[in-house]
């Protein structure tokens, strides 16, 4: 959690945050309080969110402490009115904020208007969108590296492996481990992805008409609408043996670009 708390503040604010050094600094223990889930209060709030969105939004009740939610908010705002004031641009997330609201578009935006996608993502965070990017990225990436950290420790091969082909690039490179010399560790990646998903499950909302047709005799043909959620289930999908062969086996190789191909989408 350290670690990536300070990535997101580099990211996101471009501030420079040690948290090693001063665990108590604001935005480490803010955010620490945004994904505490251990009262029974926190619990409640989670399955009102899911589950009753719009009960959510009638009773006004938040994810994070009222604080906590200010805080960010504040930040957010008094950081967007500087750089607007000031005409400051930087190469963060609050820049790209700013440009996306003066309808700048992306190539990707203009790809969701194209007759063949059905969905979009579905957000009941309305009223804490500031702290979505926090909160997507603050824990999800502390679990897969947790997990990715057990999976070198009980598979000494790969754990080997992975450190000869470092010590193989340190050497190639005179010791700068560059950007395009480490992109061929995302296949360990891709596999502590697969087998531990911090996300069990991912939503939209469709945006026309769709229908799913039967796969067998005794099915129907399943309608879907303007506004129906969609849940997809990651894990039960990167657990499927008709995708991923083996899926209990923690296997890096079956992302290396020689075997890639053999994936089924």
């Amino acid at each position: 959690m350290i670690f990536t708390n300070d990535v997101i503040v580099t990211s996101a604010f471009e501030l420079k945050v040690d948290s090693l050094e001063e665990p108590n600094n604001t935005f480490y223990t803010m955010g620490k309080d945004i994904i505490n889930f251990s009262s029974l209060l926190a619990t409640l709030k989670l399955m009102i969110l899911f589950g009753f969105p719009k009960i959510l939004k009638l009773i006004d009740i938040f994810f994070a402490h009222n604080k906590t939610t200010e805080y960010f908010h504040n930040t957010i705002t008094e950081t967007i009115k500087v750089r607007e004031e000031k005409n400051i641009e930087r190469k963060d997330m609050i820049n790209l904020l700013l440009e996306a609201r003066k309808g700048h578009k992306t190539e990707e935006d203009n790809a969701i208007e194209t007759e063949y996608v059905t969905v979009q993502e579905d957000s009941y965070f309305d009223r804490c969108e500031n702290l979505l990017f926090f909160v997507a990225g603050f824990d999800t990436v502390s679990i897969a590296l947790c997990c990715g950290a057990q999976e070198l420790a009980v598979n000494k091969d790969i754990q080997d492996r992975l450190r000869e082909e470092i010590r193989e690039t340190d050497k190639l490179n005179d010791g700068k481990l560059y950007l395009r010399c480490i992109i061929k560790y995302e296949i360990y990646g891709h596999e502590i992805l697969k087998k531990w998903p911090p996300i069990l499950v991912t939503d939209r909302l469709c945006t026309m008409p769709y229908t799913i047709d039967p796969k067998y005799p005794d099915e129907k043909p399943l309608h879907l609408k303007v506004n129906d959620i969609l849940w997809l289930p990651i894990s039960a999908l990167r657990t499927d043996e008709k995708y991923l062969p083996k899926p209990e086996v923690f296997d890096p190789k079956r992302f290396s670009n020689k075997n890639c191909d053999q994936i089924i989408p």
